[in-house]
């Protein structure tokens, strides 16, 4: 590719006996990746049996402005270990607004937002956390071994409208292109529960 950012995401997660591949564009270059893999019966994984693809799907494009207005109650879940830099490290910790800065570097970029750090501190100034659990596991990108954070954070949004609606975005679009770093590596994959209260 030749953008500045990856523009796609990657994550792999198992249902029963099955593993399920998930590919998302960010943009046109990137669907390069996606009309290829129409035309594939299989997926070699290095060091791995070949993977038979019994099925796929394409789903519309997802906007990061398409959130649900009126939910307030959020459960966020990390699926594949994500990391991200902090002060010029990696880092797995459990300070989530760390996670969420590429995903506003991505929105800037592909969307022609301008978020700035401080926006995001201010949306995570939104976030009343309810209850967590986390835990670090492993992710192996050869030749190297990674170390990520896994788990759940349920949580309230509440504050300046404005922020609130901005974190509800990044959220939102989170779960289209992963948080943290090594997203189209399959790292920092993530699902959202919502709920009305």
């Amino acid at each position: 590719h030749t953008e500045a950012l990856n523009p796609f995401s990657i994550n792999v997660v198992r249902d029963g006996s099955e593993l399920i591949l998930t590919i998302n564009a960010l943009a046109d270059e990137a669907m390069q990746i996606i009309n290829a893999l129409k035309a594939v019966d299989k997926i070699i994984v290095k060091g791995a049996p070949a993977l038979k693809v019994l099925d796929y799907s394409i789903e519309n494009p997802v906007g990061y402005n398409d959130y649900v207005d009126n939910i307030k109650k959020y459960q966020f879940n990390i699926i594949t270990p994500a990391l991200c830099k902090k002060q010029g490290t990696l880092y797995f910790g459990t300070e989530i607004s760390q996670y969420f800065k590429s995903v506003a570097l991505k929105l800037n970029e592909f969307e022609n937002e301008n978020i700035s750090e401080e926006d995001i501190k201010k949306a995570f100034d939104c976030m009343k956390i309810v209850g967590y659990k986390f835990f670090s596991k492993s992710y192996k990108i050869d030749p190297k071994k990674l170390t990520g954070m896994m788990g759940s954070v349920s949580f309230k949004i509440h504050g300046d409208y404005s922020n609130c609606e901005l974190l509800k975005k990044l959220i939102h679009y989170s779960c289209y292109l992963g948080i943290g770093s090594r997203t189209a590596l399959g790292m920092g994959g993530d699902e959202q529960n919502m709920l009305l209260v």
